[in-house]
């Protein structure tokens, strides 16, 4: 198997970190890679929208993808294989099902290669991430092909013909080395995916074939209404609890609620701002500068937290207890939530893997026996917090007189960029319809209101009235 590694480097001036991908075999950079995610960091930093998550998974995406090429062109020329198509296509179009099927896949290059580097099928959602940020990759670098200075030698061969034709084109430019030939593949490849991928990535040939029935749909990314009270109770610390009632009260991403200052919230009048730490000087005072490289902020339209009962009122209990009774004292820096463990005790949270983050978050829904979230992730994460907010105030949100919030207050609320994101988070009419059938199958099952049909209408009205309310 060959391998890439993915190297970090700090990119001082913008206050972010970059990455390059070097192939372990033979010590070079990956075309462009570098360049691009250059290229998103600066677009970044000139929205002040910046994110180092973001830049971490597209740079792990991509490695996935250029890590696939590079293997199955290497399988390709060793077997000497043939294809009902030309290579690029064959393997381009492979992808999907290599990211999601993996070795269980019927196409020859998806299937051997998956066995070959010993890739663990991903999840559609996931897949479909992925696909987004090799898209995205793909497009860009057929832009800047022309600006490649090697461009004219790595365009040697056109593996954009007949499989057959390929190792005859190869023998009649001169007479190559088993390594030159080799190399030369492999160059080709990379080069002819960078400089005509983009034809057939935009196809929806490249794309994630529709779940199955009883997978995953976007209506079951939150977390589950019925095990949150049970979750806050089981909280193994005040600073636990505070952190998972304020995704909860607010719509935080888990980025933004682990960058919060102390100063931020004002535990008297129970309110809370959320700032970017751009422009914030006490953000960069009393950390490591690797933590600083950790600060992310995508944006948000409004400054201010707006809270659901009652979670705002379990927040502010909790956080006033988590700082007078486990937050350390004489910290150098003022961010609010640190890590407890000993070994790293007073480190910001945001600067701490996203494994740490959530352990205890996934533990406790063991011990209150919560409900998978699907048959492919084991437990929720502490995203799924986020996703309720949206879910209930889209939905079952409403004020004194009935009035419910709009796509446009929850964008907003929620700090989302695109309203398609905001959308996502309404109960489908098919949802709503199976559960005014549940509901009203159970009356017809109760004889004893059966009996009487003034109370079989009243009680007919109030599943509707509650429906339309959001109290069901």
């Amino acid at each position: 198997m060959r391998k890439l590694a993915k190297v970090a480097i700090g990119i001082g001036s913008l206050g972010m970190k970059g990455y390059d991908l070097l192939d372990t075999e033979t010590g070079e950079s990956i075309p462009f890679y570098a360049d691009y995610l250059h290229t998103i960091i600066s677009e970044q930093v000139a929205n002040q929208k910046r994110s180092q998550n973001t830049i971490d998974a597209i740079a792990a995406d991509l490695k996935v993808f250029l890590e696939y090429v590079i293997n199955a062109q290497e399988l390709f020329f060793e077997q000497r294989a043939k294809t009902d198509s030309t290579l690029l296509a064959e393997i381009i179009l492979s992808y999907p099902d290599y990211l999601t099927l993996g070795s269980n896949s019927s196409a020859p290059i998806a299937r051997d290669t998956a066995t070959a580097t010993g890739h663990t099928p991903i999840k559609p959602q996931s897949a479909n991430r992925n696909l987004s940020s090799v898209n995205g990759f793909i497009d860009a670098s057929a832009n800047a092909h022309q600006k490649l200075k090697e461009a004219k030698m790595l365009g040697l061969i056109d593996i954009d013909v007949p499989s057959e034709n390929i190792h005859a084109e190869l023998l009649t430019r001169r007479k190559l080395s088993l390594s030159e030939r080799k190399r030369l593949q492999q160059q080709s490849v990379l080069c002819q995916v960078m400089r005509g991928g983009a034809k057939y990535t935009k196809t929806r040939l490249f794309s994630i074939k529709a779940l199955p029935k009883g997978g995953q749909s976007a209506e079951y990314k939150y977390f589950p209404v019925s095990h949150i009270e049970p979750l806050l109770d089981a909280a193994p610390t005040y600073r636990d609890r505070a952190l998972w009632a304020l995704i909860f009260g607010t719509g935080l991403r888990v980025s933004e609620a682990t960058q919060l200052l102390v100063t931020d919230v004002d535990i008297v009048n129970e309110t809370l701002n959320v700032f970017s730490y751009r422009n914030r000087i006490e953000c960069f005072e009393g950390i490591k500068d690797e933590d600083i490289n950790r600060l992310s902020f995508k944006g948000r339209e409004t400054e201010e937290a707006y809270f659901i009962y009652p979670f705002n009122k379990i927040f502010f209990e909790s956080i006033t207890k988590y700082l007078r009774l486990e937050r350390p004292k004489g910290l150098e820096h003022n961010y609010l939530f640190v890590t407890n463990s000993n070994r790293s005790r007073g480190r910001p949270l945001f600067a701490t893997s996203r494994s740490n983050r959530g352990s205890s978050f996934k533990k406790v829904q063991e011990t209150i026996e919560c409900p998978l979230k699907n048959n492919i992730d084991k437990r929720y994460t502490l995203h799924s917090l986020r996703h309720f907010y949206g879910y209930w105030l889209l939905n079952f949100h409403r004020t004194a007189d009935g009035h419910s919030f709009s796509l446009l207050e929850v964008q907003n609320m929620m700090g989302h960029a695109n309203i398609e994101s905001t959308k996502k988070y309404a109960v489908t009419d098919k949802i709503v319809a199976q559960e005014k059938m549940r509901l009203a199958n159970l009356v017809l099952q109760n004889k004893s209101i059966n009996s009487d049909k003034n109370m079989l209408l009243e009680h007919k009205q109030k599943i509707i009235s509650d429906l339309i309310a959001g109290t069901k």
